[in-house]
């Protein structure tokens, strides 16, 4: 198992809650991913397709607004529609 503790590797967004609109990301979001900050910025995940399946977004979601906080493990998709599974951590 290899564990990446290194900041190149850890994918960060901000984004809105609600909407999931995105504000700015971070490189390694953006390399792993395949997206620009420009192809990223004022879309939402939904309009990009980022999560490969929308029920466990909105029970991240609602996770995230019963309890304050989020995390596990969650399947995204890259522009090339690689499947891309990552831990991820919420928090107010």
């Amino acid at each position: 198992m290899t564990m990446y503790n290194d900041k190149q590797y850890l994918m960060m967004a901000i984004s809105t809650i609600g909407s999931g609109i995105i504000f700015n990301v971070n490189n390694a979001f953006m390399s792993t991913l395949g997206y620009s900050l420009k192809e990223l910025s004022g879309k939402s995940v939904q309009e990009l397709g980022l999560f490969y399946d929308d029920v466990q977004r909105q029970a991240i979601l609602n996770q995230y607004r019963n309890e304050g906080r989020a995390e596990g493990e969650v399947s995204l998709k890259a522009k090339s529609g690689q499947l891309i599974v990552c831990l991820f951590r919420w928090k107010r």
